[in-house]
């Protein structure tokens, strides 16, 4: 059994007609078995955000089987359950359905993973999103250098995008470290620009 946690250190400035600035702290601890070898496997997360203008303003819980049984490829079903506050709190049911693709040529690494996500909301309409990243990654001894890109899309629309780029380093078997830049862009009526920089805290048991 593997017990992954996960700090998030998080400063952001979003700018439309205004910008803002703030700090924030995310929290995940993840713990995944195995049940029949490759064949399929369980995961359970829990993440916590808090905002420094805030407190805690987002927490999910996520459950899941997992299936490695081609190579280089991982298929799962998952279940999310969000809370979320948006002028009060309200409550998302998600399921979703994930079809992941990784290789490595030397020391170049490409993966991609598709999801298929619905959304049920207790204030808002049922829908469907799409979310599909890639990711490039080149591993120098201990440092992990990546890039990615995340494009968010419904049946008639693209609301969102995020670019990211950054570097981890594995200090030992249990301790990662990293530090990244990120550039999410939500297309609504004007583009709304967020950029962030965050410093990654990974202890895996």
């Amino acid at each position: 059994m593997k017990h992954l946690l996960c700090l998030l250190g998080i400063l952001f400035a979003t700018s439309a007609s205004a910008v803002e600035n703030t700090a924030e702290v995310w929290n995940t601890n993840k713990v995944t078995a195995p049940l029949f070898g490759k064949h399929a496997s369980f995961s359970a997360e829990q993440e916590i955000r808090l905002r420094d203008s805030y407190g805690i303003y987002y927490s999910h819980s996520d459950f899941g089987i997992h299936n490695h049984s081609i190579d280089k490829l991982c298929f799962s079903i998952q279940f999310r359950e969000v809370f979320e506050t948006r002028d009060g709190w309200f409550v998302e049911h998600r399921p979703h359905f994930n079809a992941g693709y990784k290789d490595t040529f030397g020391n170049l690494t490409i993966s991609n993973r598709f999801r298929v996500e619905l959304r049920t909301y207790e204030i808002y309409d049922t829908s469907m999103r799409y979310r599909n990243k890639l990711e490039f990654g080149l591993k120098v001894k201990k440092f992990f250098f990546f890039v990615n890109d995340e494009v968010f899309f419904t049946h008639d629309d693209v609301p969102r995008n995020r670019n990211s780029l950054g570097i981890t380093h594995k200090t030992t078997k249990s301790l990662k470290l990293g530090l990244s830049y990120l550039l999410q862009q939500n297309f609504k009526d004007v583009l709304i620009l967020n950029h962030a920089t965050y410093v990654q805290i990974s202890l895996k048991i």
